[in-house]
This record gives structure tokens, sequence and C-alpha cells, in this order.
């Protein structure tokens, strides 16, 4: 199935050009059936056709007259999933035919195919189907102004001395299931500026507390410690003293000792 879309939005009005689309105005082709001739195809038609919406009438060529029948059936979904013409979207489209290898020539009165014959006429397809398939699908848009009825209407021939065969499907454009009208964003006020947030003024320097005098109890400690003091640093003098003393005594007699021996040494010589 061919992938559908859904206009964005869809206001329903009235043109004075409503349901007239460029697709659906007469070519200026003069005389056009007549330059047919003896021609089996309907893709000559198409080229040749006065009008984008015009069908064999009688038999051309081999062909015989066409013949309305219901051996083709049409199947029309809108893209919001409706069995309906809708305003403003685009639907899928599938054309079944009753054998493979047919050639077809096909039309809508309003609106436009996805892959249309030519360019000036966009609501006419004109083409083979292949010798697999007995089908063809396309999408038909409807735009927002489009109302009333639509005719889907299609010719073909099964071999090029079949008569022509036609069958046609008329649905109503259902503004009900239109694409829903977008309303505009609101537009959001800008967020008020904030104020600055004051400055704080610095913590003021703390003074420092008063020296508060010893007491007389504490006055005594500290002699009592600083006495101490004193006496250990005496004790340490004195002590270092008589060190350094014990050590002088000590050199004087080792050097008395060695005198002795150098004596007794010289008398044995």
């Amino acid at each position: 199935m061919q992938r559908t879309k859904v206009d964005k939005h869809c206001d329903i009005t009235a043109s004075p050009e409503a349901g007239i689309t460029p697709a659906s105005r007469h070519r200026s082709i003069p005389h056009a059936t007549e330059q047919l001739g003896d021609t089996d195809s309907l893709i000559d038609w198409a080229k040749l056709t006065p009008s984008c919406t015009a069908h064999p009438t009688r038999g051309y060529g081999v062909h015989g007259g066409p013949v309305l029948e219901s051996l083709a059936t049409f199947a029309v979904t809108s893209a919001s999933g409706h069995a309906a013409l809708c305003p403003g979207q685009t639907h899928s489209l599938r054309v079944v035919f009753p054998t493979p290898d047919a050639e077809f020539f096909l039309t809508t009165s309003q609106g436009t195919f996805g892959k249309p014959y030519a360019a000036a006429c966009s609501n006419q397809i004109a083409t083979w189907l292949t010798s697999a398939d007995n089908s063809y699908s396309d999408t038909v848009a409807i735009t927002c102004d489009m109302t009333g009825a639509v005719q889907l209407l299609v010719s073909w021939s099964e071999s090029k001395r079949d008569s022509y065969h036609q069958a046609t499907l008329t649905m109503n454009v259902d503004p009900s299931c239109a694409a829903p009208v977008e309303s505009p964003s609101p537009i959001h006020s800008p967020s008020p500026i904030q104020s600055p947030s004051p400055i704080q003024s610095p913590s003021p320097i703390q003074s420092p507390r008063p020296l508060r005098p010893p007491s007389p109890q504490e006055k005594e400690d500290d002699e009592d410690e600083e006495e101490v003091g004193k006496r250990s640093r005496d004790d340490e003098d004195e002590k270092g003293d008589d060190d350094r003393e014990n050590r002088s005594r000590d050199d004087d007699d080792d050097g008395d000792k060695d005198k002795d021996k150098e004596d007794d040494k010289d008398r044995r010589m």
C-alpha cells in the first residue's frame, strides 16, 4: 500500500473555485478524438483526449464501444484510516482488475494522483499492468477546499481486439474527517528579570580580648616554676664542670704513665 500523509492543517472554507483544480480544466487540443484514427491504445487516448477527464464513448480501431460493468473494484482509504475522502488528506488508492496485463486509463473528477501520466493532467493515469499483477496502487490527494462528489472512472482493455470496459466509483468529500486545524502556539511572556541579591556587609573584625592580670596564686606558681628551673640549670652546669675536671685528671694520669714508660725504656737501653 502506498504511504499516505496528512496536511498539517485544513481550514474548511469554500473559495470561488472550490472543487476545481488545474487538472480538471480542459486542454486546448481541437478535434482530438478525430486524431485518434484507428489507434487501439488507451495511452494514445490520454495523449490526445480534449479533456483531462474524458473517456472513450465509442469504439476506436478494432476495439468495441465501452461497456460499463463492475469487474474492476476500487479501494480508497484516508491517511487517518477513514473509508472516505477527507479534505486536507492524501488517500491510498487501489484498483483491482479482473485480469493482469491490461491497458487502462484512470481519472478522478477532483483531486490529484501521486503518479499522473502527464503534469498537464495530474488527475489522470494511463499505463499497462504487468503480467504478474492485476492491481494498481497510487495515491489521490483531496485539498481543503474540495467539496461534493468525486468520481473515479477507469477504462481498460484486456487485449488488442477486446472492447473497452469501464468501471466507476463515486464518493462524497466528508468534511467531518478533515485534517484538524492546528491552533497557533501561544506566545509565552518572557520570564521577569530577577533582582540581584543584595551584597552582604562583611562581618566586623572582633577586637582581641583584654589581657587579664595574673592572680597572686598564679604569680607564686610562676615564681616556683622559675626557681625549680633555675636550680635544675645550676645542677646541670655543676655536673658539667665536674665532668670536665675528671676528664682533665684522666688526661694528666695518662700523660704521666706514658712518660714513665719512656723513662723505663731509656734505662734498659
